[in-house]
């Protein structure tokens, strides 16, 4: 709500960036400028967190992208009609769709 009489807002765009740095910062999930024709994930794997999981719908399909750093293994789900860029520090896969994983190292 946003309130006149009060100093304090509950509209602000800070309340959206934690959900943004996990898509985007930590997952490495970014769409295209065409949307979720393509899209890429770059994954933060120099962090504290051994594992992270993200699933999002769009309107081409489910887009999961799920990487664990124990188990040294990314999958990433790519909907039909749409492709996906995996940059890993030492690979970079072009993915159609379908699921794939691969091996961290």
């Amino acid at each position: 709500m946003e309130m006149w009489d009060e100093p304090r807002s509950s509209c602000h765009y800070f309340h959206g960036t934690p959900a943004i740095w996990l898509y985007e910062g930590l997952v490495g999930l970014r769409r295209s400028a065409e949307g979720w024709q393509h899209f890429t994930v770059t994954p933060q794997l120099d962090t504290d967190v051994s594992r992270a999981r993200i699933s999002r719908g769009t309107r081409r399909g489910r887009v999961v992208v799920d990487w664990d750093r124990d188990r040294g293994t990314i999958e990433v789900q790519v909907p039909d009609a749409s492709t996906a860029t995996l940059r890993l520090p030492r690979q970079s896969l072009q993915l159609t769709a379908g699921t794939t994983s691969v091996g961290l190292v």
